[in-house]
């Protein structure tokens, strides 16, 4: 509940934390901390510290702590103790609060952990959190809004350059490749490797792919012209911290990439670019929790399979490892995140091309594929038992 600008968060009474704004993107959380709340902690530190320390006169793993502080040092003890702690409180009120936190924290920590002092005080560790946040974000009314999509033509020329490269292709892979300087041209038979009757089937397959590429390439153009003017308008906060580290990430691989430093030109487009990308995202994300979108396991090894195969990486390693970091989780999950919520957006508008024809969006295909595959299968076990 929010009272003067504070929360109190859940809790017995071994732990207390206040939430307070500081700003439209950053709020401040103090942490204070009981002996009770510290004592499993504290535990657990010793019992992967001790092990390690040899006394004589004592067994393995059965060094008095004073000894092991002695040995180890107390600042070591204390900065374990330190971490874990901070680490633990810290998760627990993101999780427990309506927080969406976009960047990394700054801890500042108040009141050192003291194994002296005694459980009478009011508490035995004290620290204090700086994070930015996903701002407020005015969603703005989307059903039934014409989105007018400029659909470009596809010409002959268009279906025969396709034809001409998957034949070159072909004949770069082929053991047989002719080099000589021989003219070479596609014919029936180059169809029918493929699985096509002549040259002319093969021809109105590709002519529809091209047709549906196009399609969907006119509607993402137009969606991001329409969503740049719409998040434009709210002039969306965007967190300092969280545009100077995307910033100075993407200068650096620049650098890299180039082998000289970026120009005041160049930045100025780059972080006017990121800070539509992240206005954007914010928008996305916030529309998301409005409806209440969430991603299943499915969702996120269909998308770490589909980026492995864009790197060329071998697909179940990727994915493997990708749930071991929780760095490439949260991105994946962020990304299934936008995606569901931009269909969702597509889904509740009026998608014209420019003659003023409804177009069909190519996920709602695939959506209704999967429910009559999925509707199938449930048949076939309802039958089965």
């Amino acid at each position: 509940m929010r009272v003067n600008g504070m929360c109190e968060m859940k809790g017995t009474g071994c732990m207390k934390s206040q939430i307070k704004e500081v700003d439209e993107t950053t709020v401040k959380v103090l942490f204070e901390i009981s002996h009770d709340k510290m004592k499993p902690i504290v535990d657990d530190v010793y019992k992967k510290v001790t092990p390690n320390v040899k006394a004589s006169g004592f067994r393995k793993g059965k060094v008095p702590r004073q000894i092991v502080n002695a040995k180890v040092g107390n600042d070591y003890i204390v900065e374990e103790i330190t971490n874990a702690a901070v680490g633990k409180f810290y998760s627990e009120c993101i999780s427990e609060s309506s927080l969406k936190v976009v960047s990394q924290a700054d801890i500042n920590v108040l009141k050192p952990y003291d194994s002296t002092e005694t459980g009478d005080s009011e508490s035995s560790f004290k620290f204090e959190v700086l994070v930015e946040v996903r701002p407020k974000v005015d969603l703005q009314p989307i059903e039934g809004v014409d989105l007018k999509v400029e659909v470009k033509d596809v010409e002959d020329e268009d279906v025969d350059s396709t034809i001409k490269r998957i034949y070159q292709v072909r004949l770069a892979e082929s053991s047989n490749f002719d080099n000589t300087g021989v003219s070479k041209v596609p014919d029936d038979e180059f169809a029918k490797d493929f699985g096509f009757k002549d040259l002319a089937a093969l021809k109105e397959s590709v002519r529809i792919s091209l047709v549906e590429t196009a399609k969907v390439d006119a509607i993402k153009k137009s969606l991001a012209e329409f969503m740049n003017e719409l998040v434009n308008k709210l002039n969306i906060k965007i967190p300092q911290k969280l545009l100077h580290d995307q910033m100075d990430f993407q200068i650096k691989q620049k650098e890299k990439t180039n082998g000289k430093p970026v120009k005041k030109e160049e930045r100025d487009k780059l972080q006017a670019d990121t800070e539509a990308q992240i206005a954007d995202r914010f928008y996305l994300e916030e529309y998301a929790d409005s409806i209440h979108i969430t991603v299943s396991n499915e969702e996120l090894i269909e998308y770490l399979t589909s980026l492995a195969r864009e790197f060329q990486i071998p697909v179940e390693q990727f994915v493997y490892q990708s749930f071991s970091d929780s760095g490439t989780i949260s991105f994946a999950r962020s990304e299934v995140i936008k995606r569901k919520a931009t269909e969702d957006i597509l889904s509740k508008m009026h998608v014209i091309d420019q003659n003023g024809n409804e177009l069909d969006l190519p996920f709602k295909k695939n959506k209704d594929k999967q429910t009559k595959k999925s509707s199938k299968q449930n048949n076939t076990k309802e039958e089965q038992k």
